[in-house]
Parts: C-alpha cells; sequence; structure tokens
C-alpha cells in the first residue's frame, strides 16, 4: 500500500471514515467462485477512485439485478466493518 503523505490541503479532505476502494474490492474477490458473479471480474481489475465510481459501474455490468443487489450488500456489509474498525483506532 502506498504511503499516503498528508499535506495541509490533502489532510484537510482526507477522513479516516472515508473506506480505500481497494479494500473493498479485495473484499468482494471471494464472491468470483460463485459463476453467477463471474461478471464481476471485470470490474474488479480495474482501478476506481471511490466506493462509489465502483458501485456506479456495477450498474453497467452483465450481473443480474439480484446479483448486482448481493454484490451491494456486500459492498455495504465491508465499509461498515472498515468503519467500525476505524472507531477503535
Amino acid at each position: 500500500m502506498p504511503y499516503f503523505h498528508f499535506s495541509t490541503a490533502a489532510s484537510s479532505r482526507f477522513s479516516p471514515f472515508e473506506v480505500p476502494v481497494e479494500v473493498v474490492q479485495n473484499g468482494l474477490f471471494w464472491m468470483l467462485a460463485n459463476p453467477l458473479f463471474k461478471p464481476l471480474e471485470a470490474v474488479l481489475s480495474r482501478e476506481f477512485f471511490s466506493v462509489e465510481a465502483l458501485r456506479d459501474e456495477l450498474e453497467c455490468t452483465a450481473l443480474a439485478p439480484y446479483a448486482i443487489d448481493q454484490v451491494q450488500s456486500e459492498i455495504d456489509r465491508l465499509v461498515d466493518e472498515y468503519r467500525s474498525g476505524v472507531i477503535f483506532l
């Protein structure tokens, strides 16, 4: 993971509760074991600037609507899990 250098400008925009998109992408890889989520592989191989951008991209995939709902639920779980861990730091 690259070292993030905090400058005055960057530190005013950075929030410890902002979940790195890489954390979410890595957390979704287990879903690829199910053939239903095979189109997710192409999404996870791309780079995104935010979790919201990743969520938006899911709507443009070949995933079935109920599969997109499952992925969105998993993203919610990962975000909640990450943020609850940050609280205890």
